[in-house]
Formats: C-alpha cells, structure tokens, sequence
C-alpha cells in the first residue's frame, strides 16, 4: 500500500483554461508538488473524491508515488504549490499523516 497524507487544497482560477474543476475525483491526477520556489519536484496522485470548483478549497490526499523521493518536507503545517510542467496551478497546506506514513516519508 502507497503511503499518503491528508492536505488541503485550491486549484487557482488562472488554471481556467485547462480545465474548470479541479480533477480530483477519478484518482488519475498526477501533478508534482514543492515546498517553497526552489523545492525539489515531488511527483504524487491527487485524489479527493469529488470534482471541486477552482478557486474553492478542499480536502483531499496526496498519494506517495516514488520510493526513491525525499517527502519529508510534507509535514503538518508545510504549505506547497501544484504543478503541472512548469506551471503552477494550485497551493495546499499539509493537514496531517499517520504514523505509518511518517516513516514511509523519509
């Protein structure tokens, strides 16, 4: 089982032209995300459940896609962009994670 974390997320209403919500609800996302302007990229699947309309927070879980990525800057409190390529298309802030997830993020 991949370890994930539960965030809070918003998809910027600059991303409009791409799409008109945030695409959360078939588990197929697959942006990168980093903490501050110069983190490394983190590649992970997005899921929420349900489609959420931009500019509108929600809550959702970031699955842990790679073994040999350092996730450990995703901690309670951490906020991070959403990319897709280059571009960023949304924020989040980390809300928590299991102890069995700690330990898969380092």
């Amino acid at each position: 089982m991949r370890a994930s974390i539960e965030v809070e997320v918003e998809f910027s209403l600059l991303a409009k032209g791409s799409r008109t919500v945030a695409p959360l609800a078939n588990g197929t996302y697959r942006p990168h995300v980093r903490v501050g302007p110069d983190g490394a990229y983190m590649g992970v699947c997005l899921t929420g459940g349900r489609e959420v309309a931009l500019g509108n927070r929600c809550l959702a879980t970031l699955g842990l896609m790679y073994a040999g990525v350092d996730y450990s800057s995703l901690q309670p409190g951490i906020e991070f962009e959403i990319l897709e390529g280059a571009r960023v298309v949304g924020v989040g802030i980390v809300k928590g994670s299991s102890a069995e997830n700690q330990g898969a993020m380092t």
